[in-house]
Formats: structure tokens, sequence, C-alpha cells
């Protein structure tokens, strides 16, 4: 009888062992996966960042379908989505500058000639800006910096963009004829990356109201 029941207590203590066993090793899982999905849950979210950036430019689809077409788009956190896209606006600097380049000495039309003189200088101009905010944002959170910058690129390609539309230079003195512009498209997208940019970053800086960052709206069109 002692040895019967010295058997069963034992037989109860190891099924007690193997169900705390199991316990345990249920709730290791479940709170592994809980962290899991909180840290996920913390994560910035790309599109979010992308349409909260966009909202800041004229032409809303056209910026988010451009944004996300870059590759690295997915970055986690706004001053790498801002790189990405200042990188991106350089592209299209260094594109138009290569294209002026190629033309300018056949271009018969002393008009079209001067109009391009006006555009690689802002692309100078702006190229140079661009680099210097990608030295910005590899050092520093200098934002308030990195968003005055980016406003003056798409202010660069805006003027570009008018010296061939002719609408600043209607006087009589200064007149000239417009002409369709070769650039319209890199032009578009350094101004939305760069508007991009500016409102993606001036929501970070804390310093001036969001609708104060990027009071100026785009003056191109598609």
């Amino acid at each position: 009888m002692v040895w019967a029941r010295q058997g069963g207590t034992e037989r109860e203590r190891g099924r007690e062992a193997k169900m705390a066993s199991r316990f345990i090793f249920v709730f290791t899982i479940l709170s592994s996966l809980a962290l899991v999905s909180c840290r996920h849950s913390r994560l910035p979210n790309p599109n979010t960042m992308i349409n909260r950036a966009c909202r800041r430019t004229n032409d809303f689809p056209f910026c988010v379908s451009t944004v996300k077409s870059i590759q690295g788009t997915t970055a986690a956190n706004a001053r790498a989505l801002a790189q990405i896209l200042a990188k991106h606006a350089l592209s299209q600097v260094d594109e138009g500058t290569a294209y002026i380049e190629k033309v300018f000495y056949d271009q018969q039309d002393l008009v079209v000639r001067e109009y391009l003189a006006l555009c690689l200088d802002d692309y100078a101009k702006a190229g140079k800006k661009l680099k210097q905010i990608e030295d910005t944002l590899s050092s520093s959170r200098n934002y308030k910096v990195v968003v005055k910058l980016m406003r003056e690129i798409a202010s660069h390609a805006t003027d570009c963009q008018e010296a061939f539309e002719r609408k600043n230079f209607q006087s009589e003195v200064n007149y000239r004829p417009p002409r369709p512009c070769p650039l319209s498209r890199q032009n578009q997208i350094i101004q939305l990356m760069a508007e991009a940019g500016a409102g993606l970053l001036g929501r970070h800086r804390r310093t001036r109201s969001p609708s104060a960052v990027w009071g100026t709206r785009s003056r191109l069109s598609r």
C-alpha cells in the first residue's frame, strides 16, 4: 500500500512537472510573438510618410507614384527618406545638366540657347545645395537648414521652367518669346522631390507650424 501511494504521488508530480514545462514553453512563445508585434507596431509606416510628404506638393498622385518607384523608399525613418528624395532630385539635376551640355552648341535657336544657359545656372545651384543636404543629413539632424535648402532647390527648378515660359519676363525691355521647355520632366521631378522633402522634415522641426514650412504652392504643372 505504501509503495502504491508513493508510486501514485511520483506519477502525479511527473504530470505536474510536464504541465509546468509546457506552460512555460507556451508562455515564452507568446511573449516572443507579442514583443515582435510590439516592435513592428512602433516602426514608422513608409507609405504613411510618403503620403504625408507628398501632400506638400501640387501633384499628390504623381509624387506618390514617383517616390514609391524609387528603390529604397521603404526606409524606416524620415531622415533616410529625405536622403533618398534628395539623391533622386540630384540624379535629375545631373540628367538635365548632361542634356544641356550635349545640345547647347548645336542649338541654332539663340533664344533657346539663352534659356538653356539660365537653366544650367539653376541646375548648378541646385546640385550644390543637394550635395550640401546630403552632407548635413549624414552628419546631423539640422532639419531647419535642410528644409530651407529644399525650398530653394524647388525654386531653382521653377526658375528654369519659367525661363522658357517667360512668365516673369513680359516687360517690353526684357521680353523674349516663350519656347517649349525640353527639361519640363526634370524640373517637375526636382521640384516635387524638394517639396516632399521639405514637407516631410518640416514636420520634425517643431519650431514652426506645418502650414508655415511650405507656404508657397508649386508653380509647375504636369
